[in-house]
């Protein structure tokens, strides 16, 4: 009831020559109205459906592109919501088992508690795996924005278990080959590397900060 009234709280009125919507303000979206987006788009498929739940301040107005990929800057903000609160969610299981031990010789820190729980229960372990495969994709986000090389190319490294484990055979078979490229590229070719640290590897169309893309992304741009 809290997120529905902090989600209610600001509204607005766009009038146009067919409708009157009522819109809600980005900062004000709390999880519960996510969540139903996405949960009723994800069963009916249906955006009118998540439009009237909308409408009445019950849903956000924004799974559907989320889940279709329409817009990239709204699923960005729908994983950097879903890490924070799982993040939120596992702080305050810790601080509860925290302050449950009564021994401080007993207590486990932050990091022991949590491979514990992740091997005693499988809805955890899911979660967790979940928020550190979002974690890693938002690092390797991070550095192609700000034209990171050695942040790339251990981004690259770390997803390729995670290729392997959710089956993606061509990423698995190639993204193996290029990391491993890229790791011996200071021995092959120094002077390709030199500039790959300069971060050359990735491309910036105007002098903003965190705007770099990788070549293949600027053509796809450009061809739009």
């Amino acid at each position: 009831m809290t997120q529905l009234l902090v989600f209610n709280a600001v509204k607005r009125v766009k009038k146009d020559s067919k409708h009157v919507r009522t819109l809600h303000p980005l900062d004000s979206e709390t999880m519960l109205p996510l969540y139903m987006g996405l949960a009723v788009h994800n069963k009916t498929r249906r955006k009118d459906l998540v439009d009237v739940l909308y409408e009445k301040g019950l849903s956000t107005g924004r799974a559907d592109s989320i889940q279709n990929g329409a817009i990239t800057s709204r699923g960005q903000w729908a994983l950097q919501v879903m890490v924070a609160a799982l993040y939120i969610l596992k702080c305050k299981a810790y601080k509860e088992y925290a302050e449950g031990v009564t021994d401080s010789a007993e207590k486990l820190d932050y990091q022991q508690w949590s491979d514990m729980i992740d091997n005693i229960h499988p809805q955890f372990a899911y979660w967790n795996k979940t928020m550190e495969l979002e974690i890693l994709f938002k690092q390797f986000m991070k550095s192609q924005r700000e034209a990171y090389y050695e942040m790339y190319v251990e981004c690259l490294g770390k997803m390729v278990p995670w290729m392997f484990a959710i089956d993606h055979v061509h990423y698995a078979r190639w993204l193996t080959v290029h990391s491993q490229d890229l790791i011996l590229l200071k021995e092959r070719s120094i002077d390709v590397h030199k500039a790959f640290t300069k971060g050359h590897f990735v491309t910036n169309k105007t002098k903003h900060r965190f705007l770099a893309l990788a070549h293949d992304q600027i053509r796809e741009q450009q061809n739009a």
